[in-house]
């Protein structure tokens, strides 16, 4: 979309490159800014499964976590991934939420223009925490009754770490729970790579609260709420299908190990960011 009736400055990532504005090529940058998230979370994720193996934990590495390719080979991928260095950017996660990491990572390699010509935003943890909060508290300052939540655009997944370790810590659920299977939870993205991002960022911290609560875990299953689709799509079939058959649409392609689950479509709370991107920067089809 960048080209479509307004051209995004490209200023602010020559100064980022170091190299004078004409050079500077858009759509490879982007790739490459693409390509890094996917090793940080690649890393991040494996980092995550070590910790598993030192603690003696019986749980693995999801067998249905799909990492996604960006169109590149494997081997390709392996051997670029080989190559690079991340430094303190690999460690666990520098506070209670995951996915903000990947978010401050974002804003500082892509400028502001090119964020809002995508709608990618990122939703501050500390924001996302306080919203959480005024949804699970009522007015008297007991808990509120809602037991199904949705993300539609879930992004790297702030909302879904804040909201997790927010019902943890009501002694709502625990790391044990299966947030997909019970109901929960359940998230859309139809960015693959940004629905990895927010599966590993969810198996991060149903690691770390299994570890701090001493709770032993048997599998690891958060990275199952998150569904890689579009939430729009997928309420329109429902819609069209009529209400009779929209409780056999089958939601959960994305978890192999939930095949047999359907989507129910109703919610008790709606919670997110959704993407807002200007008219003249949506493709036609859209």
């Amino acid at each position: 979309p960048f080209e479509r009736k307004r051209m995004v400055g490209r200023k602010a990532l020559s100064r980022i490159l170091g190299v004078p504005e004409r050079e500077v090529d858009l759509v490879r940058y982007l790739y490459a800014v693409e390509l890094w998230v996917l090793f940080l979370a690649q890393g991040r994720l494996r980092n995550c499964i070590e910790s598993l193996r030192e603690s003696g934990s019986p749980a693995r590495c999801p067998g249905d976590l799909r990492i996604p390719s960006l169109g590149a080979g494997a081997e390709d991928l392996d051997r670029l991934a080989a190559r690079l260095t991340f430094g303190d950017v690999m460690s666990q996660p520098s506070g209670e939420n995951p996915a903000h990491d990947f978010g401050c990572h974002i804003e500082r390699l892509v400028p502001k223009q090119i964020r809002h010509t995508t709608g990618a935003y990122f939703t501050p943890s500390w924001l996302a925490d306080e919203l959480v909060e005024q949804v699970l508290t009522r007015s008297d300052g007991q808990h509120t009754d809602a037991q199904r939540f949705l993300e539609p655009s879930c992004g790297p997944g702030v909302f879904l770490c804040s909201l997790v370790r927010s019902l943890v810590q009501r002694d709502l659920i625990d790391a044990r729970a299966d947030l997909a299977a019970n109901g929960t939870l359940i998230a859309y993205e139809f960015n693959d790579l940004w629905a990895f991002v927010a599966q590993v960022s969810l198996l991060e911290l149903q690691v770390s609260l299994a570890r701090t609560n001493g709770l032993a875990l048997q599998d690891l299953s958060w990275h199952r709420c998150v569904l890689v689709r579009d939430f729009l799509e997928d309420a329109i079939d429902r819609e069209l299908r009529g209400p009779a058959e929209s409780r056999q649409l089958n939601l959960l392609e994305s978890a192999p190990a939930s095949t047999d689950q359907a989507v129910d479509e109703r919610f008790d709370v709606i919670l997110g960011n959704p993407p807002w991107i200007n008219w003249e920067h949506l493709p036609s089809d859209y």
